[in-house]
């Protein structure tokens, strides 16, 4: 692990070591010299470099540290995509609704027109440009309710041949 390293104030460091440069540098040793005398491993404020301590401590703590900051890296794109899939599942939930209340309004329809049988509902019916349109709808859903298909793909299909 490294080692902070700073500056002694002179007054901590001992006389040896603050004429130790003086000395280098009358000794024509001047350049070899660092302009940082350094501090003593006991100085430093880590357990590593103390004999004594246990370092344990300071590495769990370090560790936890670390493991907090990666955990928040990690979840803010983890959140983002179970929003995105509540939203999808919102979606298919409110889709499923949808049809299942279509085909019940289709098989609700598709037993008024079989009770009323030709009578004076089919007929109004009849009369409206919309009867064809009923009557495929129906149609279609009544054949697929039996095949147990999704009743757009036989909707599709049947306005596919309606065009051949």
């Amino acid at each position: 692990m490294a080692q902070r390293i700073q500056q002694l104030p002179p007054e901590n460091m001992p006389y040896s070591a603050r004429s130790l440069g003086y000395s280098s540098t009358e000794q024509g040793l001047g350049p070899m010299t660092l302009p940082n005398p350094g501090m003593k491993n006991q100085m430093d404020g880590g357990a590593f470099s103390k004999p004594y301590a246990n370092a344990q401590e300071q590495r769990n703590r370090e560790l936890t540290m670390q493991n907090g900051r990666q955990n928040e890296i990690s979840r803010q794109p983890q959140a983002l995509a179970g929003a995105q899939g509540m939203a999808r599942k919102q979606m298919v939930a409110q889709s499923d609704a949808d049809s299942k209340a279509q085909i019940g309004l289709n098989a609700n329809l598709a037993n008024i027109m079989e009770k009323t049988g030709g009578g004076v509902a089919t007929a109004q019916l009849a009369d409206s440009a919309t009867f064809e349109q009923v009557r495929s709808d129906v149609a279609v859903s009544q054949v697929m309710s039996q095949k147990g298909a999704p009743t757009q793909l036989g909707r599709m299909i049947s306005d596919a041949n309606s065009y051949a």
